[in-house]
């Protein structure tokens, strides 16, 4: 499995397809869960594919324990 860590990793093609065959607005979805972002732990695995994608913007919040010296 896989996931997206940074804004610009997906294709915004595949974007768009997505939020239309679902219904969503993944902008104004960012939004309304800006506040949780002061909740947000550090993450394993987060920078492992960060120079895969060119222009991939960090997402505020999300960060990886071994990038930010909480690794254990």
């Amino acid at each position: 499995m896989w996931s997206f860590n940074r804004e610009g990793e997906c294709d915004p093609v595949l974007a768009a397809d997505r939020n239309a065959v679902f219904g969503i607005d993944t902008g104004a979805k960012a939004e309304r869960r800006s506040d949780l972002v002061a909740l947000a732990h550090p993450q394993y695995g987060v920078d492992d594919m960060a120079g895969q994608f060119a222009g991939g913007r960090p997402v505020e919040g999300v960060t990886d324990v071994r990038a930010d010296g909480t690794d254990p």
